[in-house]
C-alpha cells in the first residue's frame, strides 16, 4: 500500500506541485471544520468535494476502500451501537428473550455522521498521501517548525511499521515451515494461543530491534537531529507562491462556507 502511494506522489498534475505546507495546512483545517459539522448534507458534500478531487488526480478508489477497512474496523462498532444506545423516537424494536432492542432515529443520525466525518477524514488524509511522498511530508513538517522530536517519532513510527510487517512475515513463513495450519479459527484455543505467543514474540523483536538501532545512531553521532545534504537543503527558505496560497485558500474556505451555510441554518 505504501509503495502504491508512492508511486502516485510521483506524478506531476497541478495538486501535486503544490507546496507540501500549503497541503498540510489545507488538509487539516479541512478535517478541523468538516468534523464540527452537524449536518449529514453538509458533510455529504465536504466528502464529495474531496472524492472529486482524489478523482482528478487519477487515484483509483480500490486501494482507498482497503484503508477504509482497517479504519472502520475500529470505529465501526461504535458506528454500529450509536442507533440502540441513544434516545429519541423509536423507529424499530426487537425482543430477544427478556432484553428489548430499540433502534432510534436519532441513534441512526448520529451513526450516520460519524461514518462521513471518519470517511471525509480519511479520505483528506488519503488526499494528502497521493499526491506528496512520504519525504516531502516529513519535511514539510520540518518547514512548519514542528517539534523535532514529534517529526522523529511520526518518521520512525511509519518506517520500521513495515519492518514489523516483514518480522511477522517471516515468523509466519516459519510457522507454515513446521507444519501449522494457518486456516484455523480465531475461536480455537489453539490459534488464541499462537496469536498470543506471536505477539508476546513479536513485541520482544520489536524491542530488541528498536535498541539496536538506537545505538547504531548514537554511534553514528545522532543527537535528535538530521545533518544531511537533504535536511540541509530544508533549512533554506523556500518561498510559497501565490497560486499555492490561493489554491489553499480556496480548499478551506469551501469547507468553511459549508459550515457557515449550516450556522444560518440554510443547510440541515
Amino acid at each position: 500500500m505504501n509503495i502504491f502511494f508512492e508511486q502516485l506522489s510521483s506524478k506531476q498534475t497541478s495538486i501535486h506541485k503544490l507546496d507540501t505546507r500549503v497541503k498540510i495546512i489545507s488538509v487539516v483545517g479541512f478535517i478541523f471544520i468538516s468534523s464540527s459539522l452537524q449536518s449529514i448534507l453538509g458533510l455529504a458534500v465536504g466528502t464529495t468535494f474531496i472524492m472529486i478531487i482524489l478523482k482528478a488526480v487519477g487515484t483509483p478508489f480500490s486501494p482507498i476502500v482497503q484503508r477504509l477497512a482497517w479504519v472502520f474496523l475500529f470505529g465501526g462498532a461504535l458506528i454500529l451501537v450509536f442507533p440502540f444506545i441513544t434516545p429519541g423516537r423509536e423507529i424499530s424494536s426487537w425482543e430477544v428473550g427478556n432484553l428489548s432492542i430499540t433502534a432510534t432515529q436519532e441513534g441512526i443520525d448520529k451513526a450516520i455522521l460519524l461514518f462521513l466525518r471518519l470517511l471525509s477524514a480519511v479520505l483528506a488524509v488519503t488526499l494528502l498521501n497521493a499526491t506528496t511522498s512520504f519525504r516531502e511530508i516529513i519535511n514539510g513538517f520540518r518547514k512548519l517548525h514542528m517539534p523535532a522530536i514529534l517529526v522523529g517519532i511520526i518518521e520512525f513510527t511509519v518506517r520500521y511499521f513495515f519492518v514489523l510487517g516483514e518480522e511477522l512475515t517471516r515468523m509466519k513463513l516459519a510457522r507454515r515451515a513446521r507444519a501449522y495450519d494457518l486456516n484455523q479459527s480465531i475461536f480455537n484455543r489453539k490459534a488464541l494461543k499462537t496469536i498470543a505467543q506471536v505477539i508476546a514474540v513479536l513485541f520482544i523483536r520489536s524491542m530488541g530491534r528498536a535498541e539496536r538501532v538506537y545505538f547504531a545512531m548514537l554511534a553514528r553521532g545522532y543527537g535528535g537531529e538530521s545533518y544531511g545534504k537533504e535536511h540541509q537543503a530544508i533549512k533554506r527558505r523556500e518561498r510559497v507562491q501565490i497560486a499555492d496560497i490561493l489554491w489553499g485558500i480556496g480548499f478551506v474556505c469551501f469547507t468553511l462556507s459549508i459550515k457557515l451555510l449550516e450556522a444560518g441554518g440554510f443547510i440541515g
